[in-house]
């Protein structure tokens, strides 16, 4: 009995060991998990301390927070750029920065050491986005121009994909010398994109000079797609996970005319991709996203389109996100090359009527017409109609010329927006683009009134803009015969400036002219 408790004795002994050693083995694996997590624990730590902000600011109107005190701004600045900082205003989100920035530096006293264990120096995106915080120090908004020219465009040469490796390449070629203040800067950004930001394509967003327009969603299947079976697959291939992308793994960016796939960025979830979908429709005039209605066009306090949709209407949460500031320099000298073309296009101007440009996306149309409206000058009133979002922005680009910029949606219809444009004084229209027939009609009935309209659309030739103008103006029911409205749009369309992008080179392909009795006279060829 004795040596049967013995043996009793020692299992029970050698159980407590070994439940010991297996505690041990697992304080150790979550101490290296909470490692590993640490960037996960510090964004759940920023998002409370923002959500804290700004509750505890409403139920405190006369409260004047650490950040608000150290940076010289009221309260109420901070809450408003928290709450505004995702859909278009540059300024707030730099107050969010400099926000989660002091909060690393001081409450939590974050150290050198520890910053850069957080940090992943393996990680390409850390590494963009150390790259363009250094270069934001010289270039500023226009760091990723700078990467792109100095190095990255070569790196990437002919394929249509940005990788991992190319930025970790242009890190080497660069050599850039990262402070442990820029650390700092760049963790406080992380945190910032991934708790209220624009996630994966912040930073791409702000950025000015190369990047014309950024997608999201629009390759790979959407989650209600998904076979799990590839998920398990994934997890043990990565070949399987290089050819079986998800749309939350899709971001494009067009540049110099061409569409680049970012390959080495990912949204990480679908409900990650929707939420920075809603987000840049947030804060507009527009009404909320749903599946009752499920596409919007808005424009941004800085000048940009967004266009956003999702289920039922596509087979995807998607957006494109157009962006207008690529052209710093918008004079006609600098962007049509050819002599002849240049004197064409200024005697036009002179010679007044419709002026059309037309041409393929991205192929330059919008800044062509902006060019145009400043060859006109000061000395005209210029009256800009635009349909769902502006676009033009002529008040940035002609900041003393006399202008107004109207707007036609399904509340302020053609007929009543083209009432009061009447009504303005206007010497020059400019009708943006003909995206329906609705504004076909409204650049002929505008015409009417005004000695010079400009506008832009997609058309391939003059002679289907012809065709499509005289459907337009049957279908509107103002004109039954084709006959006549054949010969309105002849009395209408006066010019036609086509121009292409063959791959990144915009230039002019051809000048027509509309004579009255439909004769087409090429006035320029390429």
């Amino acid at each position: 009995m004795e040596a049967a408790d013995a043996i009793v004795l020692m299992c029970i002994s050698a159980a407590v060991l070994i439940a010991g050693w297996l505690l041990l083995f697992a304080n150790n694996n979550g101490r290296k998990e909470t490692n590993r997590m640490d960037f996960d624990t510090l964004l759940n730590q920023i998002r409370e301390m923002l959500n804290d902000y700004v509750s505890y600011a409403e139920r405190h109107p006369g409260f004047n927070g650490k950040a608000a005190e150290n940076t010289v701004r009221t309260n109420k600045a901070v809450v408003d750029a928290i709450r505004e900082c995702c859909s278009g205003s540059a300024g707030a989100r730099e107050i969010v920065c400099e926000l989660i920035e002091e909060y690393l530096r001081t409450d939590l006293a974050l150290s050198r050491e520890k910053t850069a264990e957080i940090l992943d120096e393996t990680d390409p995106v850390v590494v963009f986005y150390e790259l363009l915080a250094e270069l934001r120090m010289t270039h500023g908004d226009y760091a990723f121009c700078s990467l792109w020219k100095s190095c990255l465009k070569r790196i990437v040469g002919e394929r249509n994909c940005i990788e991992g490796a190319d930025i970790i390449a242009a890190e080497r070629e660069l050599n850039l010398s990262i402070s442990d203040d820029t650390r700092l800067k760049v963790l406080a950004e992380l945190l910032y994109i991934y708790s209220t930001g624009l996630g994966a394509i912040d930073i791409l967003n702000w950025q000015k000079g190369c990047i014309e327009e950024i997608q999201l969603g629009l390759s790979g299947v959407s989650k209600n797609l998904y076979d799990y079976r590839d998920e398990i697959a994934a997890m043990t291939d990565s070949e399987h996970i290089r050819t079986n992308k998800k749309s939350k793994d899709s971001v494009h960016v067009v540049m110099e005319g061409r569409l680049y796939k970012l390959e080495f960025i990912s949204f990480g979830t679908e409900d990650e991709l929707i939420r920075i979908l809603r987000n840049l429709v947030l804060n507009t005039v527009s009404p909320e996203l749903t599946k009752k209605n499920p596409m919007l066009v808005v424009d941004t306090p800085d000048g940009r389109r967004v266009s956003v949709s999702r289920p039922p209407l596509t087979d995807a949460w998607v957006g494109l996100i157009r962006k207008f500031d690529t052209v710093t320099n918008i004079c006609i000298e600098d962007l049509v090359k050819e002599e002849e073309a240049r004197k064409i296009i200024t005697k036009i101007l002179d010679d007044g009527g419709c002026i059309a440009v037309t041409g393929e996306m991205a192929s330059g149309k919008t800044t062509l017409l902006r060019a145009m409206l400043l060859k006109i000058g000061e000395k005209n009133s210029i009256r800009v109609i635009e349909y769902d979002s502006f676009e033009l922005n002529v008040r940035e680009y002609l900041p003393n010329a006399n202008t107004l910029t109207m707007r036609v949606s399904d509340e302020f219809t053609e007929d009543r927006v083209l009432s009061f444009a009447k009504k303005t004084t206007g010497q020059v229209f400019a009708v943006g683009e003909i995206c329906s027939p609705q504004m076909a009609n409204l650049a002929i009935n505008v015409s009417k009134h005004a000695r010079k309209v400009l506008f832009t659309a997609h058309y391939k030739s003059t002679e289907d803009m012809i065709t499509d103008f005289v459907a337009a103006r049957i279908n509107a029911g103002g004109i039954g015969e084709e006959k006549a409205a054949y010969e309105e749009v002849l009395s209408t369309l006066k010019y036609d400036v086509h121009i292409i992008n063959n791959g990144g080179e915009r230039r002019v392909a051809y000048i027509n002219e509309v004579e009255k009795d439909g004769n087409i006279i090429c006035l320029y060829r390429t």
